[in-house]
């Protein structure tokens, strides 16, 4: 099944050579169990297991308009004096193994992206000298998998943390260690930027905005839209993202664009000349 949702550049370090002896795996958060004579109207909260001190979460902003893309750091430390081998993990803008668990303010935590699968392909062990440390880079925006939804549905405050599965190579089998928790502020989309998520608020348009790869026959019809879009409103917040999306519609490979298309493209994205005259 196809998900979609965050872009990564993987973090990871560890404390300890024989990890997986004092690590106990984690299926899923424990509900936290509260006295009976506490707010007994209020939902059960899901509480977050311990943190590892070798992941280290953190969002660059701590606060994101309604609809951009919340960016998070995930750090693995190898916290040893000795060199380990930590099998690859797999995360990508559309699937991931190293999941998120997002929770609003009041709510209980549920796992983001809980129905995506990574690709089989062969794992590499990557070594991890003392005091170094695997980096992945988190772009989270909407998930397609059971059905569509955002994030970050609304505004307001939101609590965040991630789940690693770590394995050693040749070592026992890999455990789930969970990271720190972080939290970042949604909010309201105002002025020129109410405007332009009045327009970008649609599905196939959040999906194109936050996915990595190059354009394909099925989003010829959205890339020249958001392109009219940025040029619109050349200064919202939505703009980083917006000029990100587009830039990865490459001018010297996007043959499913008309050549008027293309010089539109460019000229809105500053990328004049890539393009020869036809005839």
């Amino acid at each position: 099944m196809k998900s979609f949702g965050i872009a990564f550049v993987a973090v990871v370090c560890i404390s300890s050579l024989p990890c997986c002896n004092r690590d106990q795996a984690i299926p899923a958060p424990p509900i936290s169990e509260k006295p009976k004579d506490e707010l007994p109207t209020r939902k059960e909260y899901v509480a977050p297991p311990k943190a590892d001190d070798r992941l280290e979460f953190s969002p660059p902003r701590k606060e994101y308009v309604l609809g951009e893309p919340v960016l998070f750091d995930l750090r693995l430390h190898n916290r040893s004096k000795a060199p380990i081998n930590v099998l690859e993990v797999f995360v990508e803008s559309h699937r991931s193994e190293a999941r998120l668990w997002i929770a609003a303010k009041g709510d209980i935590f549920q796992e983001f992206q809980k129905f995506s699968v990574a690709e089989k392909r062969d794992r590499r062990g990557l070594m991890l000298e003392p005091n170094k440390s695997l980096h992945y880079q988190y772009r989270v925006l909407v998930q397609m998998e059971p059905q569509f939804h955002m994030a970050f549905p609304k505004p307001g405050e939101y609590q965040v943390y991630g789940v690693y599965p770590l394995s050693l190579s040749g070592g026992p089998k890999g455990v789930l260690i969970a990271s720190n928790v972080v939290t970042v502020q949604i909010t309201e989309p105002v002025g020129e930027d109410a405007k332009v998520w009045a327009k970008l608020n649609k599905r196939d348009f959040l999906i194109f905005i936050l996915a990595d790869r190059e354009l394909t026959q099925e989003h010829k019809a959205i890339a020249p839209k958001l392109a009219e879009v940025l040029a619109a409103h050349p200064k919202s917040s939505y703009t980083p993202a917006l000029r990100r999306a587009l830039s990865k519609v490459s001018p010297r490979r996007h043959g499913s664009l008309s050549f008027e298309e293309t010089v539109r493209l460019e000229e809105i994205l500053g990328l004049k000349g890539f393009v020869r005259p036809q005839g």
